[in-house]
C-alpha cells in the first residue's frame, strides 16, 4: 500500500526567473491557489514526518496543465474553450502570451501510477515532478494549435498568474523511466478530437 496525493506545477514560489522548477525548489505563492498547494505539501510532509511507522509510505506528484476530454471545469483554458464555441463567441484569454506545460491526461496518469508503484515498493522519493516532453507553449500557441478558435484577450488587469511555468521531469524519467508519449500538439489534437 502507498498514498500518493497529486498538487500542481503552481506548488513552488515562482521567482518569475523562467527556469523550470525542481522538485528541491523552494514551496510557496501569490495567489491563494498556489498557496493552497503548498500548504498540501507541507501537509503531507508533517504526516509523513510525525506518522511513518503508522502509514503507508506517502509522496506527492507534481503536474502541469493537465488537458483531455472529460473536464468541464470553469476558469481552465480548454473548457472555456469549448463552451466559447458551442455558444457561438469569443473566447475571453486573460494571458495569450503566458506559457504553461500542457500536457495529456493519460501521460500524467501512465506517471503517476508508475510512481505509487514504485513508493509501494519503498525506493521512491518523496515528491516527482510531471511535465511534458516537448516544454511549455504560450497560451496563443495552444489556440492556434487547436484550430479555428476567435478569441479576445480580457482588458483591464487579470487577476495573477505568472507569465511562465515550467517543470523539470528528469527525476521521473530516471527514477522511473517515465516520459509522455504525446508531445503537445499531439496531446491538444487528441483534446480537440474528444470534444
Amino acid at each position: 500500500a502507498a498514498a500518493l496525493v497529486v498538487t500542481s506545477d503552481k506548488v513552488y514560489r515562482n521567482d518569475g526567473a523562467g527556469r523550470p522548477f525542481l522538485e528541491g525548489d523552494a514551496l510557496g505563492g501569490e495567489d491563494p491557489y498556489s498557496a493552497s498547494k503548498a500548504a498540501a505539501e507541507i501537509a503531507v510532509a508533517c504526516w509523513r514526518s510525525s506518522f511513518a511507522a503508522e502509514m503507508p509510505p506517502l509522496a506527492t506528484a507534481r503536474a502541469g496543465n493537465v488537458i483531455g476530454g472529460g473536464d468541464f471545469s470553469e476558469m481552465r483554458i480548454i473548457p472555456d474553450l469549448v463552451r466559447a464555441q458551442m455558444a457561438g463567441v469569443p473566447l475571453m484569454v486573460r494571458r495569450p502570451d503566458a506559457t504553461r506545460p500542457f500536457q495529456h491526461v493519460l501521460d500524467v496518469l501512465r506517471g503517476y501510477l508508475l510512481f505509487v508503484e514504485r513508493l509501494a515498493q519503498g525506493d521512491a522519493p518523496m515528491a516527482l515532478n510531471f511535465g511534458p516532453r516537448d516544454g511549455e507553449i504560450r497560451v496563443r500557441d495552444l489556440l492556434a494549435l487547436w484550430g479555428d478558435v476567435a478569441w479576445e484577450q480580457v482588458q483591464g488587469e487579470p487577476m495573477h498568474e505568472a507569465p511562465r511555468l515550467a517543470l523539470d521531469s528528469t527525476l521521473a524519467t530516471r527514477g522511473l523511466g517515465w516520459q509522455p508519449l504525446l508531445d503537445t500538439p499531439r496531446a491538444i489534437a487528441a483534446t480537440a478530437a474528444w470534444y
